[in-house]
């Protein structure tokens, strides 16, 4: 999925969550806004947003983007764990 797609919602209020991020794709600053994706997916007090999955996404796309592909395979490897498909039984 192009970032294109990715960001292309149904409408307005799907892409609030990653305002400061998507000021800098038009520009072409992709490390910035690999920053600002950064920063909304920081450990807080507070459990992870319903948009983390999708924020998620976003890093690994502007990853591509840059090139860094190494960083890339280790993103993708966190994500199963911080985002597991099935939890396991209790």
């Amino acid at each position: 999925m192009s970032l294109r797609g990715l960001l292309s919602g149904c409408c307005a209020c799907c892409l609030l969550p990653f305002p400061d991020a998507l000021s800098l794709l038009p520009a072409g600053r992709f490390a910035g806004a690999l920053k600002a994706v950064d920063k909304l997916l920081a450990p807080t007090d507070e459990a992870p947003g319903s948009s983390a999955p999708e924020a998620l996404k976003l890093k690994q796309q502007l990853l591509k983007q840059l090139g860094w592909g190494h960083w890339l395979e280790y993103e993708r490897g966190w994500a199963r764990v911080k985002f597991p498909m099935k939890l396991p039984p209790l």
